[in-house]
C-alpha cells in the first residue's frame, strides 16, 4: 500500500467510522511499516496468537508469507469467529485450500475431525508445525480438490514460501512459480463426509464444488471465498444442492456462506 493509498483509505474510514476509523488507520500504518521492515531485514522466527470469541490458536511466523497471513487473518477475524461458532464437536471438517491451517486448527480446537487439503509442500509443513504448536490433530491431505483425477500444474506467487497464498490451478489466476500437484474430485476420495467445509482455492471454486457435489449434499455449512468469473455459477450450484447462500461479511463480501437449513434444524434437535 502506498502513502497515497493509505491517506485515501484513512479519509474514507474516518468519514465512515469516526474515531474507530482513526484507530483502524493507525493499525493499517503499523502493519504496513512492520511488513516493510520484515521484507527489508532478515526474518525473525516466532509465533503469534490468533483469538476469536471461541478459540485461541498459535501460528508459526517464519516466512514473509506467514507474516502476511497474520494480517490477513486479523482482517478475517469476524469470519473466523463465525466459522468457530458453526463447527461442532464431533463434526468432520474439510479445509480445502488450507494454506497454513488456521481454519483447520480452529475446527480441531472445537472438537472436530479436521482434514486440511493443501497441495503446496511448504504449507503442508507449516500446517504440521502449527498443529504441534496447538497440541491439535489435523490430517494433512496433499491433494488439490477439483472435478478431475490425476496431476495438474499449480501456480504459486513468486515468493514460493509458506503462507504465500495465491496457489491456483486456473489460467486466469496463474503468475509465478509452477509445481505439479496431485488432483482429485472430492466425491472420489476416501475421507468421511464433511459436515462443514471451507473452500479457498484461488479461482478453482466451481470445479471444486462440482467435484464434490455428492459429498456437499450431506454437508451442513460451506464457506467459499470467490475469486473468479464463475462466482454466479458457484452460487447456483450450491443452491441446486439445497443450500441457502448469503454474503454476511461486509469487510469481505467475496466470502459466501451456504447453509442447509433442514440439516441444521435436524442437528439442533
Amino acid at each position: 500500500m502506498t502513502a497515497t493509498d493509505w491517506a485515501r483509505n484513512t479519509m474514507h474510514d474516518v468519514r465512515r467510522d469516526g474515531i474507530a476509523g482513526v484507530v483502524e488507520a493507525g493499525r493499517e500504518l503499523s502493519w504496513g511499516l512492520r511488513r516493510r521492515c520484515r521484507r527489508a531485514h532478515s526474518l525473525f522466527p516466532g509465533t503469534f496468537r490468533l483469538t476469536t470469541d471461541e478459540t485461541t490458536i498459535r501460528l508459526r511466523q517464519q516466512t514473509v508469507g506467514e507474516f502476511d497471513q497474520r494480517r490477513n487473518l486479523y482482517i478475517e477475524r469476524d469470519i473466523l469467529r463465525e466459522w468457530a461458532i458453526r463447527v461442532r464437536p464431533g463434526d468432520t471438517v474439510w479445509d480445502v485450500g488450507s494454506n497454513v491451517g488456521a481454519y483447520a486448527l480452529i475446527a480441531a480446537q472445537q472438537g472436530a475431525e479436521a482434514v486440511a487439503f493443501e497441495p503446496v509442500p511448504a504449507n503442508q509443513q507449516a500446517i504440521r508445525a502449527n498443529a504441534v504448536l496447538n497440541d491439535a490433530v489435523v490430517t494433512v491431505d496433499s491433494r488439490a480438490l477439483s472435478d478431475s483425477q490425476g496431476q495438474e500444474i499449480l501456480t504459486l506467487d513468486d515468493r514460493g514460501v509458506a503462507g504465500g497464498g495465491k496457489g491456483s490451478l486456473t489460467d486466469e489466476m496463474a503468475t509465478g512459480i509452477e509445481i505439479p500437484v496431485d488432483v482429485a474430485a472430492g466425491d472420489n476420495i476416501d475421507r468421511p463426509d464433511p459436515d462443514i467445509v471451507k473452500i479457498d482455492v484461488e479461482g478453482a471454486e466451481l470445479s471444486t464444488v462440482q467435484g464434490m457435489s455428492e459429498r456437499l449434499r450431506e454437508s451442513r455449512t460451506v464457506f467459499v471465498e470467490l475469486h473468479s468469473h464463475d462466482d454466479a455459477a458457484v452460487k447456483r450450484a450450491l443452491i441446486e444442492f439445497g443450500f441457502d447462500v448469503a454474503s454476511p461479511f461486509a469487510e469481505k463480501p467475496e466470502i459466501i456462506v451456504a447453509t442447509r437449513q433442514e440439516r441444521a434444524a435436524r442437528d439442533r434437535k
